[in-house]
Formats: structure tokens, C-alpha cells, sequence
């Protein structure tokens, strides 16, 4: 009988020392999320997607919807580099609703991505992240980093993974191939993904995956959030022409 009760013991304390363990690798297999926003609802560029390069010393641009652009009053850049501020020199209204905003010039700003907040004049800001990328000189040879298909939230691990490789790689810039998701209805899946996309150090250009879409040409939740499906920007004398 003691021996049985040594045993029963002995089974009670392996148990919950292995149910300890579980709750602790549990709690480290949780991956960062983040609010779900319509980033591309009101700016048009630059928007987490399509990163805008600002030559140092240069203005840079941003074009909004919306007959309020005479309601923004400046701007600012933001990032692990520090906090930078702009004054709105000039607004220009380039198409049917759509209005051009010019900053700067950029001065004494370290390179490296910024996050880009909008400021208006009754107090309230507008965040784009991940959306300006401050250079000193345009590359002549290009370090390409390329990923996709990782359809969170069951591709969350193999998406944080890659971020935290890529940031430590360190390549000129990246292209995300597409399949962000595996369904864009659920909001679970955007948060998975937007936790990892934002921790990211390294300009990122946005293709989009037939996963990113809700039905047949139908991507409407896509394009809230990450802007247009077609579109082309200039790196230098690079040029990058997405038609997914």
C-alpha cells in the first residue's frame, strides 16, 4: 500500500509539472496582432503597401481622398529612429476628389522606415505605417527579399518567422507575393497578419494572392486595407510593376 501511494504520488507531481511546461510553451506560441484598420479607405499614397522612397533632403508627397485635405495641418515620421515632424508646404488636387499634399523637404532624418502621421488642425491624426522610406542615395544594386503564401492564421508562426529573418537580413527592400490570408472575411486572420506585416523594418511592396480575394474579382476588403491591386512605383532607376 505505501508503495501505491508513492507511485500515486509520484504520477501527481509528473503531471502537473508536464501540465506546467504545456502552459508555458502554450503562452509562447501566442503571435503579436493587430488591430484590423482600412488603411487605404481615406490616404491613396503612400499606405503600408506600396512604402514611398524620400530621397534625404527631398519633399515628399501624400495623396488623400476626401475635400478635407485643407484640414490637415502637418505631418510626422516616426519609427525606432526617432520622431520627426513637417510642415505642409502645398495641396494640389490631381484627380476627381483626390488631393496631392506635399512635406518637407526631409532633413537630418536617419534612413530606414517610417511610420506617417497625418495631423489635423482639430487635434486628430491619421497613422499610415510602414509607409515612408527615408534613403540617401537611390540604390545601384538591389538585395531582393521575396515571401508569400502564408495564409494566416495557420501560417501565423511561419509569418513571424520570416519577419524577424528578413529584419535581420536586412535586404534593400521586399516583395510580399500574396496569400496574406486564407479567408478575408475573417477578422482573426488580418489581426495575425498585420501583427507580424507591422513589426517589419524593411521597406515592403503588397501583391495580391487569389486568397485575398471574396469572390470571383471581388477584393474589396483587400484594398481597404492595402490599397490598389495594380500599381507601379519607381526605385531610382528601378521600377517595380505589380499586375497580379
Amino acid at each position: 500500500r505505501m508503495k501505491y501511494r508513492r507511485l500515486l504520488l509520484t504520477i501527481l507531481v509528473t503531471t502537473i509539472f508536464l501540465s506546467s511546461i504545456g502552459i508555458g510553451l502554450k503562452s509562447q506560441i501566442e503571435y503579436p496582432q493587430a488591430k484590423v484598420a482600412f488603411y487605404a479607405l481615406h490616404v491613396k499614397f503612400p499606405l503600408l503597401s506600396i512604402p514611398e522612397p524620400v530621397l534625404k533632403g527631398k519633399e515628399f508627397y501624400v495623396i488623400i481622398s476626401g475635400k478635407d485635405a485643407n484640414s490637415v495641418a502637418s505631418s510626422k515620421l516616426e519609427s525606432i529612429y526617432g520622431s520627426f515632424e513637417f510642415k505642409l508646404t502645398s495641396i494640389t488636387q490631381v484627380g476627381e476628389n483626390l488631393y496631392n499634399l506635399t512635406f518637407g523637404p526631409v532633413v537630418e532624418v536617419p534612413d530606414g522606415l517610417y511610420n506617417l502621421t497625418l495631423v489635423y488642425k482639430n487635434g486628430t491624426a491619421e497613422v499610415e505605417p510602414n509607409s515612408i522610406w527615408v534613403i540617401s542615395n537611390f540604390p545601384k544594386v538591389v538585395k531582393l527579399f521575396a515571401f508569400g503564401d502564408v495564409k494566416t492564421p495557420t501560417g501565423a508562426p511561419y509569418l513571424y518567422e520570416t519577419i524577424r529573418e528578413m529584419n535581420l537580413v536586412n535586404p534593400t527592400f521586399a516583395v510580399f507575393l500574396g496569400e496574406s490570408v486564407e479567408t478575408p472575411s475573417i477578422s482573426s486572420a488580418w489581426k495575425l497578419f498585420l501583427g507580424s506585416y507591422l513589426m517589419s523594418n524593411v521597406p515592403t511592396y503588397v501583391v495580391s494572392g487569389n486568397h485575398e480575394y471574396e469572390g470571383v474579382g471581388i477584393s474589396d476588403i483587400y484594398q481597404l486595407i492595402f490599397g490598389p491591386i495594380n500599381y507601379t512605383i519607381r526605385i531610382g532607376d528601378f521600377q517595380l510593376v505589380v499586375l497580379p
